[in-house]
């Protein structure tokens, strides 16, 4: 392996560390005290895009009579057949597709071959490789087993739908289309899938309301599980050498003590300033980067919020409760081939920022190129601005303009809401107008991004990012055991060989 390939292998194995810790952040920000199971649940009340089933000549088949008559899940009260499984099933996969459209190629997911066809990078408890569709059906089922126990907790803790529950079921009946999930689903199927997943979901929501804490509670928690919540900054350089592979190399990589020398020369420096130009001298002088690159090339060596990654080299060392500020280290990366030089910046630390809430109306621009489709869209929200100003102009009226204007299918149902959402995780300007210093209670405005205008309402500041983080973990936990409780009271049966038969229904 020569100097270049090493180098790339070294830099790539540093990203990946970085992506699973960003990966990671970005996990713990969900501040929302959403539940997974209850987001799971809600989902399939959405209308969904459709997986094409296999057309097959019998007539049987054709009609769906085997996927009605085949039970996939059973409990007491409930029965959930082959047909209502493959719209769950679809459902669960449009929703995973909408809400990681930006990372489909990270996953390896093409959304134009089909899921049996297509290996996923997950596996089976026992290690053996699965295909896209053998990890949606699993997930599905566990979905739906969930459901099932929590709707017949709810069923004997007299929880029922209310008219509203009712309505917005009706609402989204009368935009689906059964046949397109499944060969002779029914609208009845559908409307009895709706309402146990609506049921359940209330009744999640109702224990969850119900989970009471204190400041105590998530202070001990947060001590209990710091590594979930702290972040260091620091800056790392690596100085790769030749291994017995390398023998035959062009004379120019690094010998190990000549690589352990420079790595200790750097770790001499002492501060991050003579760090910083021990490097840039290093990178001018002996590796000959271009001027207009220098810059660049130092910032590589900075990262920061990096978040605990237990698999990362120098991670010990980074998060070490006796490591502080402006420490460095020599690490042997044998690995690697590298010697890294690690320098912490700022030591583990929680994320104490104010996350924003607000609210809005997406009119969106399908071509930006497009200049009249984008004054159109930009004379648009305006004007559903200027009209909302000149009626109530409160956060409710705001809210209910939402449903029938705006093209972010996201936020449609809930009034165009954005709670609690950190630093990182909007498109730029649309968080840069949410946190503009000067930005108080009630403030509107219209914002321009790549996916068109954002009429803004600013309801104000939200949970501080670790409390939030803690608060919606420790309510997570504390509903765990109550479910497990549920699970261990209320058996669902799951007909595996049954479900099974779905397979030869799907494209």
């Amino acid at each position: 392996m020569g100097k270049g390939q090493r180098s790339r292998l070294a830099r790539a194995d540093e990203m990946a560390a970085k992506k699973v810790a960003a990966k990671k952040k970005a996990k713990q920000e969900k501040i929302t005290r959403v539940i997974s199971i209850v987001a799971a649940i809600v989902l399939v009340v959405a209308v969904a895009g459709m997986i094409t089933y296999t057309t097959i000549e019998s007539t049987n088949r054709q009609s769906g009579t085997y996927l009605k008559n085949d039970i996939a899940l059973e409990s007491a009260n409930y029965t959930v057949t082959n047909a209502q499984q493959m719209y769950f099933f679809q459902n669960y996969y449009s929703s995973f597709v909408s809400s990681n459209s930006d990372s489909l190629s990270y996953f390896g997911l093409d959304t134009s071959k089909s899921l049996k066809e297509q290996t996923c990078p997950y596996t089976t408890e026992d290690g053996k490789s699965m295909t896209w569709y053998e990890y949606f059906m699993d997930a599905t089922v566990a979905q739906v087993e969930q459901t099932m126990v929590l709707a017949e907790a709810a069923r004997e803790a007299g929880v029922t739908l209310s008219e509203d529950d009712q309505k917005n079921i009706e609402s989204t009946l009368s935009q689906v289309t059964p046949e397109n999930f499944a060969p002779g689903l029914t609208s009845d199927d559908v409307k009895a899938c709706l309402e146990m997943a609506m049921l359940a979901a209330n009744y999640q929501t109702q224990v969850t309301d119900a989970i009471e804490y204190t400041d105590a509670d998530i202070e001990k928690y947060y001590t209990d599980n710091k590594n979930n919540y702290d972040m260091v900054d620091y800056r790392m350089y690596s100085f790769n050498y030749a291994d017995e592979e390398d023998k035959e190399d062009d004379g120019k990589t690094m010998t190990k003590a000549q690589a352990k020398a420079m790595a200790e020369e750097l770790a001499a420096t002492g501060t991050e300033e003579a760090f910083v130009a021990w490097l840039s001298d290093y990178f001018t002088n002996t590796l000959k980067i271009e001027a207009d690159r220098l810059e660049g090339e130092l910032n590589n060596t900075k990262t920061v919020d990096f978040a605990y990654t237990e698999s990362y080299k120098g991670i010990d060392f980074l998060f070490g409760s006796d490591t502080a500020a402006g420490d460095i280290k020599v690490i042997d990366d044998e690995s690697s081939s590298c010697y890294k030089v690690f320098m912490l910046l700022t030591p583990r630390h929680r994320d104490e920022s104010t996350t924003k809430s607000v609210r809005h109306i997406l009119i969106s621009v399908d071509n930006a190129e497009d200049k009249d489709a984008k004054a159109a869209a930009k004379a648009k929200a305006e004007k559903l601005l200027a009209d909302w100003k000149a009626g109530e102009a409160t956060e409710d009226s705001f809210a209910a303009l939402v449903h029938d204007n705006t093209d972010d299918t996201g936020s449609k149902e809930n009034g165009g809401l954005y709670e609690n959402f950190p630093r990182g995780q909007m498109v730029a300007t649309f968080e840069d107008w949410a946190y503009d210093p000067a930005r108080v209670t009630g403030d509107t405005g219209i914002v321009e991004t790549e996916y068109g205008y954002h009429i803004m309402y600013f309801i104000g500041d939200g949970n501080i990012v670790w409390k939030g983080n803690a608060e919606a973990d420790y309510v997570n936990a504390e509903y765990s055991e109550k479910y497990t409780e549920f699970a261990e009271k209320y058996t669902i049966t799951v007909n595996q060989d049954k479900i099974e038969k779905i397979a030869s229904y799907v494209a």
